[in-house]
């Protein structure tokens, strides 16, 4: 008969406990910790690490439970969707791998690897495959194994691509969860089943198709995909990319590494790099010759800076003097910036910016006016002006770089036909 010599504190209180049982078992043996099936637990944060339902307690520790419903459980319902997705792909299409691409709005973009995309009527067969695996309730089984034995298991699977991806991984043990007899490789927390999966909906978006996920049926939460066409082709692009050139996972580029190829990678991303900016730069060439203005936006530190810099390089090949303008020098004295919901200065809000004086100099150097531009101290937080002015030759290009760069609140007066607006993010993935 089993003694209850260890106490945890949970909810407030103390619980006996069995050492070794996990924290779903303590959930069934409590039922009043979990009384809402709607919102069920659904992780737990053990001392203050987050972790899964399934990691035992040895007594002393501080529990405090995780909903369904809340945010923190995101990801993980991500995660598990995105395995029951496999599963049923595996199941459904099993000559044919499910590569999940990158992030796409509050989704993911996927694809099958096959000669023709899904048709409607597939992509609704595989959405019902997996709502079948919820309805069955299947645990997630979570089970440890050392890596020589899981690269065992995949050398006898033929899985190639699982193998390169475990077999430079450096842990002495990895975590295979377990659905319905599929086994895949997660490094992340897994749901305790499949029964706790409240809402997905597979939408096509040739030639892939885009998963949707939520902890909540309820419709006014649920999310709903914006199209983004000028992004999806860009990262599917990447994606054929780095297919292309071999590096399309995380275990391939450590092949490459391994294989000494780093440097030749590097030159490689470096050229394709290089290769944007010598077109953009034939763009701008090709923009009206009164007005050619470069809007390069981004968020804190995605390079706008260097981009704007590399492209005046581009554009001095083809004989033109750019002129960069950014929009740092129009900050309103610090004092006066506006302050986020934490109290802190705001650089980030478009309130932080002197539109109108911007707008005002804009218009004026593309006129081809004098005009005495602005120059922020950010050792003392205040704007100060040029003592020489400013003046743009005919045709000379003016790039812009800036948070706000793409903000139509900042250029209204530039016709459309005489702006080039270039987005940059550190979008690429593994």
């Amino acid at each position: 008969m089993a003694s209850f010599e260890h106490w945890v504190e949970i909810c407030g209180d103390e619980v006996e406990i069995t050492p070794g049982m996990t924290a779903q078992q303590l959930l069934a043996q409590h039922p009043h910790l979990d009384p809402d099936p709607d919102n069920p637990v659904a992780l737990a944060s053990i001392n203050g690490r987050r972790t899964s339902l399934a990691e035992p307690l040895l007594g002393e520790e501080r529990i405090r439970l995780i909903h369904l419903a809340d945010p923190e459980t995101r990801n993980t319902i991500q995660r598990t969707v995105l395995f029951l997705l496999a599963v049923a792909a595996e199941e459904l299409f099993p000559d044919h791998p499910l590569w999940v691409h990158f992030s796409y709005g509050s989704g993911m973009y996927c694809e099958l690897k096959r000669d023709k995309p899904l048709t409607k009527r597939e992509l609704k067969k595989l959405e019902k495959h997996m709502w079948d695996l919820v309805k069955k309730d299947l645990p997630i089984s979570p089970q440890i194994f050392g890596l020589r034995a899981l690269l065992k298991i995949y050398e006898r699977a033929g899985d190639q691509r699982k193998m390169t991806a475990a077999k430079y991984i450096r842990r002495d043990s990895l975590t295979l969860y377990k659905i319905n007899g599929s086994e895949h490789l997660y490094y992340g927390r897994q749901l305790p089943s499949t029964g706790f999966v409240r809402w997905f909906e597979l939408l096509p978006e040739q030639p892939g198709f885009v998963l949707l996920a939520h902890g909540s049926d309820d419709k006014s939460r649920t999310p709903q995909l914006i199209p983004q066409p000028k992004f999806l082709k860009t990262m599917r692009e990447y994606a054929r990319w780095v297919e292309n050139i071999g590096v399309q996972d995380v275990g391939s580029l450590n092949e490459y590494i391994v294989q000494g190829q780093t440097s030749d990678l590097i030159q490689i991303a470096e050229a394709r790099h290089t290769k944007f900016f010598v077109e953009a730069a034939q763009m701008v060439a090709d923009l009206p010759e009164e007005g050619r203005l470069v809007l390069v936006a981004g968020p804190s530190s995605s390079g706008k800076t260097s981009s704007a810099k590399r492209l005046m390089v581009q554009m001095r090949v083809l004989g033109y003097q750019p002129y960069a303008l950014s929009l740092d020098n129009y900050f309103i004295n610090r004092k006066d910036t506006p302050l986020d919901e934490d109290g802190e200065y705001d650089f980030e809000s478009l309130k932080a910016i002197r539109v109108d004086l911007f707008n005002q100099h804009l218009q004026a150097l593309m006129a081809g006016e004098e005009v005495h531009l602005p120059r922020f101290d950010f050792v003392s937080g205040e704007g100060k002006v040029a003592d020489q002015p400013t003046r743009l030759q005919r045709g000379q290009p003016l790039i812009v770089e800036g948070i706000h760069a793409l903000n139509p609140l900042l250029t209204p007066a530039i016709p459309a036909r005489d702006k080039l607006k270039i987005y940059v993010s550190a979008l690429g993935n593994l």
